[in-house]
C-alpha cells in the first residue's frame, strides 16, 4: 500500500502511476487475449445452459447454480458472485439484491442474466434476456430496439473510433424511438476486471486501438417490467473488429 511504501522508503518521492498503468492495460497482449476468449467461451456456454433451463416453477437460486455449475465444469470460475444478476418481475430496484430472495419463475416473468466468468484471472461480461412464456410485446420491441442499436455500435468499432462517437451512435438511435432514454456508458473495456477503461461514454474521448477489448451493451430499465440489456464482447483487430461472444440472443 501507499502507506507500507511511504514507511520503508521515507526520503523517497513517490509519483502515482495509476493513470499510466490504465492506459497500458487498455490493450491486451496477445496471450492475454486468448484467456479472454476463453473466458468469453464459457460464459456463452453458461448462459446458454442458464436460459435453456428458464421455465415457469423453477427457482432463481436453482438457476443460478446452474450457470455456476457450467462455468466450473468448464474450467472457470465466477469472478464475483455480485456479478451474477438475474431480473425478474421485481425490477431494476433489486438488481444486485435480487440474490437475496428465494422465489420460483412464473408465466411472464422476463429473466435478464448478467454475468461473467473468469479464467487464469482474466474476466468476460454478457447479457442476454429472455421470457418465462412469451415476452410481452412492449419488451419485445424495445428488446428489437436495444439489439439494432447495439449492432450499429459494434458494426463501427474499429483503430481509430472515438469513444464518444460509440455512445452518441448507440444513444440516438434508441432515443429516436424512446426519447426518455439516458444511460452514462453503453460498453466498458474488460481484462482483469470487469469495467476497465474506457469507457463507451460521452467523456473522456478515447481512440480506439488494436488489442482493446470492450463489451459493448444496451441497457434500459423499467420499474415497470425490470431490465432488458444486450451485451455482447468484442476485440478492436488492425482492420477492424471480431465478436468474441457467440450465445444465442433469441427471446
Amino acid at each position: 500500500s501507499y502507506s507500507d511504501l511511504k514507511r520503508f522508503f521515507p526520503r523517497a518521492e513517490l509519483v502515482d502511476c495509476t493513470e499510466i498503468l490504465k492506459r497500458l492495460r487498455s490493450i491486451k497482449t496477445k496471450e492475454a487475449i486468448a484467456l479472454i476468449i476463453e473466458a468469453t467461451r464459457i460464459t456463452d456456454r453458461a448462459t446458454e445452459a442458464f436460459l435453456e433451463s428458464v421455465r415457469a416453477g423453477i427457482g432463481d437460486r436453482e438457476l443460478r447454480g446452474i450457470f455456476v455449475q457450467t462455468v466450473s465444469k468448464e474450467g472457470g470460475n465466477i469472478y464475483h458472485p455480485a456479478h451474477l444478476v438475474v431480473h425478474t418481475r421485481y425490477g431494476p430496484v433489486l438488481h444486485r439484491v435480487s440474490q437475496l430472495i428465494n422465489f420460483q419463475l412464473r408465466e411472464g416473468d422476463i429473466v435478464r442474466i448478467d454475468a461473467g466468468a473468469a479464467y487464469e484471472g482474466w474476466t468476460s461480461d454478457i447479457c442476454r434476456v429472455t421470457a418465462v412464456g412469451r415476452m410481452p410485446e412492449r419488451c419485445r420491441k424495445i428488446y428489437e430496439v436495444l439489439c439494432a442499436a447495439q449492432e450499429k455500435v459494434i458494426d463501427n468499432i474499429e483503430p481509430g473510433a472515438e469513444t464518444s462517437d460509440l455512445f452518441r451512435i448507440g444513444e440516438s438511435l434508441v432515443k429516436e424511438k424512446y426519447p426518455a432514454y439516458v444511460r452514462y456508458m453503453l460498453g466498458h473495456s474488460i481484462g482483469l476486471e470487469i469495467h476497465e477503461e474506457p469507457l463507451i461514454a460521452p467523456s473522456p474521448r478515447h481512440q480506439l486501438r488494436p488489442g482493446m477489448v470492450l463489451a459493448i451493451e444496451l441497457p434500459f430499465y423499467s420499474q415497470a417490467f425490470g431490465g432488458l440489456n444486450i451485451e455482447d464482447i468484442v476485440l478492436v483487430t488492425e482492420d477492424g473488429h471480431r465478436v468474441l461472444s457467440a450465445c444465442p440472443r433469441n427471446v
